[in-house]
């Protein structure tokens, strides 16, 4: 009988530490942060892209601007293509989680007078690809 009483409590122990285990491990998982930045709304990703239309059209109005962005693109200078979205509409919240993609499709030459400059915004996560083109 007392064999079967201790087994009974070691039984009952281990089973109590188990579940207090497995609630650990599920308030765990609730209470982490997610690793993936949260979904701008498609109302944020429009607004963004609205954003971009203008500062592309401010950046190609202004010739040491579209040359610096220009410079930057064929560089992949980020930090240099930020400052020149700063500048030109952007605001510092808008584009400080967002990954910058420049794309020379000009093969690193041409005029500056000769060249397109495109700013389109694409969700989840948030990109902004910034693309020269004649």
């Amino acid at each position: 009988m007392k064999i079967l009483s201790g087994k009974l409590v070691a039984t009952s122990g281990l089973l109590a530490l188990l579940a207090i285990a497995g609630n650990f491990a599920q308030a765990q998982m609730t209470a982490k942060p997610s690793s993936q930045p949260m979904a701008m709304a498609p109302a944020d990703t429009a607004q963004l892209q609205a954003t971009s239309d203008k500062a592309a059209a401010k950046i190609e109005a202004t010739a040491s601007d579209k040359k610096l962005l220009l410079e930057a693109v064929r560089t992949n200078n980020i930090e240099q293509i930020r400052a020149v979205l700063l500048r030109n509409g952007f605001s510092p919240k808008q584009i400080e989680a967002i990954k910058i993609t420049p794309k020379d499709t000009t093969g690193g030459h041409g005029a500056p007078e000769k060249i397109k400059i495109t700013i389109r915004v694409s969700c989840c996560p948030m990109n902004i690809t910034i693309t020269i083109s004649f």
